[in-house]
C-alpha cells in the first residue's frame, strides 16, 4: 500500500506492506489513511509465489498456508484505489511497472480534479 499518509500537502508519501487480502480489510485502511492513497497490488500464479516462499527458509508464512490465502483472496475491483502488477518480471521492471502505473493515476485523478472539470 502506498499512501501520502496524514501529513499534509507538503508531506512526502509513504509506502506499507500489508497482505489486505479481502476487499473490506482495504476499505477500512482507506477510510482511516487520511489522504490520497494507492494499493499495489502484486499479482502472481500460485506456483512462482510457491517457489519464491519455499526459496525463503525460516520465513514465518509456511507454504503450506498458501492455498488458503488464495482462497481468501479477493483482488481489487476497478473502482478500488489499486493498481495490479504480474511479479513475474525482473525487479527493475516490476519498479517500472509499478512507478508508471502511479504517474497514471496521479495523471487521471488530477484530470479529474482540476479547476473548470464537472462531474455529471
Amino acid at each position: 500500500m502506498a499512501g501520502s499518509g496524514r501529513g499534509g500537502p507538503d508531506q512526502a508519501g509513504g509506502v506499507v506492506g500489508c497482505s489486505a487480502l479481502k476487499r473490506a480489510y482495504r476499505t477500512r485502511i482507506a477510510a482511516h489513511a487520511g489522504g490520497d492513497l494507492c494499493f499495489i497490488h502484486l499479482s502472481g500464479g500460485r506456483a512462482l509465489i510457491r517457489a519464491r516462499m519455499a526459496a525463503r527458509p525460516g520465513h514465518f508464512m509456511p507454504t503450506s498456508l498458501l492455498d488458503s490465502q488464495f482462497a481468501t483472496l479477493e483482488p481489487p475491483g476497478m473502482e478500488e484505489p489499486a493498481i495490479t502488477v504480474e511479479i513475474d518480471q525482473p525487479m527493475d521492471a516490476l519498479i517500472a511497472d509499478i512507478l508508471a502505473k502511479l504517474k497514471s493515476r496521479q495523471s487521471a485523478f488530477h484530470s479529474r480534479t482540476a479547476p473548470g472539470f464537472h462531474l455529471g
